[in-house]
Parts: C-alpha cells; structure tokens; sequence
C-alpha cells in the first residue's frame, strides 16, 4: 500500500492496525454509502487486480463491503475486528487509509472554460454544497440553474433540478428541499464560475464536508464525489470540468497517495479538467511539512503580538509523537506524553495547552492543536522550536502551520 508516499505491503498496514488498541480502533467510525455514522467499522481505499465480482465475493465472504470507483479501484468497508481477513483475499494490490483533506477559499482559473465547447460540456463541483436557493442561482424565470444535488454528507440525497424547482416554488423551501453551504465555498465558486462562462451548461453540486464550520472532509468522500460526476458525464454524453476547493497545500498527504493517484487516472482516461486553486489562503501563514525523523526540530518564530499563539500539527494515524516546545530563551515545556485529551504546562513565563483530537469520523488522522497563550509582561519574541520524537520505526508525514 501507499501512506505518506511509503510503499508499505498489505501486510504491514494490517499488523499496524492490529497493534492499535481495540479501544481506539472502534473510535474509527466510518460514513457508509447512504451517509450514515457505522460505528465499528474502517474504510480503506484499495486497488485490486481481479475481475470485479470476484472481489465483490471475496469481501461479501468476510462481511465486507466493497464500492467499485472503476479503473481497478475501490473502498472497502469492514468491522474493525475482521481488518486482518483482508490479506486473505489475493487479488487486492494496494490499501491505503482515508486522507483528512482541508478545504479553502482560494483564486481560481475560472477563464480555464473559455475554450471548451459551452454547449457540451458539464460542470461539476466538489466542495461544502451550494445555497441553491440564493437568488444568484436562480434564473429569471424563476429556475434553479443547478441541474442535480448530490450531498454525501446527509445520507447520500441526490436532486435533480425537478426537485430543485418544486422547492423553489414552495413557501419554504428548506424544508422540501434541505441543503445549504455553511462554510460559503460552494457558493463562491458557483458565482464565479457563472460569470465566467457563456452558453448554458449542466451544473452539477457535490457536497462533501459534513457540517456547519468544519472545512475537512475525506478522501473517501471526494472519490465518492468523483465517481458520481464520472457516471453523470456517461449518462449526460458531455464533457466534465471539476471544481474542487480542497486544498493540496493544507493536505501533507496528498502526493503519492492511491487518493493522488485516483484522481490522475481518471483525468488521463476520462479526459476531464480538475481546476484546483493557483493561490490560496494558506499563502498567508507559516507551513511546514515532511517526513518525520525519530527526532524532528521544527523551528518558528514569534513577532511582537498580545495573545494567544495557535499551531495545528497533523501526524498521520499510525504515528505516535512526543513532544517538547522550546521558548527563544532556551526555556522548555519538557517532553510532553501525547494523548488523546487535553494538557497544559508552562514555558517560562508562557503557559500552553495542548489538545489532542484523536481520530473523528470525518478526520481518522485527527489533530494536535497547541496554543501558547503569551504573557502581556514578558514576552518571548524570536525563534521558538517545536521539538518531536516520533516513537515508531514508520516514519509517516508531518505538517505545522500557524497564522
């Protein structure tokens, strides 16, 4: 398999996930087909050699299920107990854990449709759904211009622009048809877009993140969205051009991954566009990111500020790290034991408090979220250090970033 850009053999990932205490694996929930939170269970993206019902058989055998993506990939849905079964089937190549992916609000190419063929061609969005009821979104007629709805995260609901319009039509809309972008991604993007083309093409919406406020969803989810436009872009006969607001800069993962490598495939043989963003947000702060060492010295530096200092570090699942934070004075948090919960302590005259999420539904790495809250008296302006000690021989991949 793939993590992190590592090759690692079935095997390896299996006896891994088997040293995991069973406590934590079950935290590993996982969303299903249609949407719904199955406890006890894993999802693993995969590729297989084998003709498809013969996997479909094989993982029916061990009370697994299997989603085909095409092109010889899949996600593979088992109880968490019944991981170590999977090497029993020869036919799959590659597994690989779900990816936390992050979105942003970014600049796009939206001149990038000004050559394509306006009556032929479909346009599809990956990103936090769309306010279909907006009045930017609906024409002068009193149409929705969106022509299909397909939010993974609320049990799997596709719409198409029928019952787009019967909504519309309604005293209350919301409550025929219920669907909103939180975060304002979708809706930006839509916008944009609208503006920068001409001609009428279908518009197609694919909501992936799970909830009001929170700009991470899964690769499993986007691939799922994916899959979606694909079979849309076979039954429509039209061309397809994706938009997408996840942000490669934020996903530390991202390269090398059966996710990265998904989505080449599918623009190589299905000839779309995937338009991701040419500058983001993320410009804005500090980032690092890399393989991790047994020991890893990661440097940032404080300006003149009142406050609090917050910094997100993401480690992959199977990693586990300690920590230690180094104040300009040489002043030391000492080595910090990291657990899933919250600690707090003191570097010199600056306390901190870290919090340690754990794996969650939509985010199997979860994150670290360390915040130096500054002295208004004493403070330590210059080059601080976040030191790490990864304590397994995988050596996975880090990313810190800070505003």
């Amino acid at each position: 398999m793939m993590l992190g850009g590592i090759n690692i053999k079935v095997d390896n990932l299996l006896n891994a996930l088997k040293s995991i205490p069973q406590e934590n694996l079950k935290e590993l929930a996982v969303v299903s087909r249609n949407g719904k939170i199955i406890k006890g269970k894993i999802e693993l993206i995969a590729t297989y050699k084998i003709e498809r019902y013969e996997i479909d058989e094989a993982l029916s055998f061990i009370g697994a299920n299997f989603e085909d993506l095409g092109y010889n990939f899949g996600i593979i849905t088992i109880n968490v107990k019944d991981i170590n079964k999977i090497s029993k089937i020869p036919g799959i190549d590659e597994i690989e854990l779900p990816r936390t992916i992050y979105f942003d609000e970014a600049n796009y190419d939206y001149k990038a449709l000004s050559n394509d063929n306006e009556s032929n061609s479909i346009i599809g969005f990956i990103t936090s759904g769309i306010s279909y009821n907006h009045p930017e979104f609906i024409d002068d007629k009193g149409e929705s211009k969106l022509d299909y709805i397909y939010d993974l995260s609320q049990k799997g609901k596709m719409w198409d622009k029928n019952d787009i319009n019967k909504a519309l039509k309604s005293q209350n809309p919301m409550k025929i048809l219920h669907h909103r972008d939180d975060l304002g991604y979708g809706n930006f993007m839509v916008k944009n877009v609208l503006k920068n083309t001409r001609g009428k093409r279908p518009i197609i919406m694919v909501k992936v993140t799970p909830g009001k406020n929170i700009v991470h969803t899964k690769s499993t989810l986007i691939m799922k969205g994916i899959k979606y436009l694909i079979d849309k872009k076979g039954e429509l006969k039209k061309q397809l051009i994706i938009y997408s607001a996840f942000n490669d800069k934020y996903n530390f993962s991202y390269k090398d991954s059966l996710f990265s490598q998904y989505i080449d495939m599918i623009i190589e043989k299905e000839g779309i566009k995937f338009i991701l963003e040419k500058q983001s947000n993320t410009d804005k702060v500090y980032f690092k990111r890399g393989k991790i060492n047994k020991f890893q010295s990661i440097p940032f530096h404080i300006r003149p500020r009142k406050g609090n200092v917050t910094l997100q570090l993401h480690k992959e699942f199977l990693n586990n790290y300690i920590l230690e934070i180094v104040n300009p004075l040489g002043k030391t948090s000492g080595l910090i034991e990291l657990s899933k919960g919250y600690t707090d302590g003191y570097i010199g005259e600056n306390k901190y408090h870290i919090y340690d999420t754990g794996p969650k539904s939509y985010n199997i790495n979860g994150e670290i979220i360390i915040s130096i809250v500054l002295n208004e008296d004493v403070i330590d302006e210059g080059q601080w250090k976040l030191n790490i000690v990864c304590k397994d021989e995988y050596r996975g991949i880090y990313a810190l970033s800070f505003v």
